[in-house]
């Protein structure tokens, strides 16, 4: 047996996808990043220059906070791949990570 708000939900569904890109248009949410309208094709909600820009972070990386580590870095020592930050001030979290480096 279907819910009711499920089946509203499905109801407004073609509503949303003619009323959203317009209002995208005539109201464009601003590039978390720079501020500027992010346009009408947004990456993830970043404009296309600042998309541009970011670097994705390839592993190794931290299993505490997800930072680059170098080549070498022993992931099976008893550190089991942590950073010296990581080790010295624990974030109190299981881990975590970014997609792409920032300042």
């Amino acid at each position: 047996m279907a819910r009711a708000g499920a089946s509203r939900g499905n109801a407004l569904r073609p509503f949303r996808r003619l009323v959203e890109p317009v209002l995208d248009w005539i109201y464009p949410a601003p590039c978390p990043a720079c501020g500027s309208p992010a346009g009408a094709r947004p990456r993830f909600g970043f404009c296309n220059r600042c998309w541009g820009e970011m670097t994705p972070l390839r592993p190794p990386l931290c299993p505490g906070c997800g930072a680059p580590r170098p080549r070498d870095t022993d992931l099976d020592g008893p550190a089991g791949g942590r950073c010296g930050r990581c080790l010295l001030h624990p974030l109190g979290l299981d881990r975590a990570r970014a997609a792409v480096a920032y300042a």
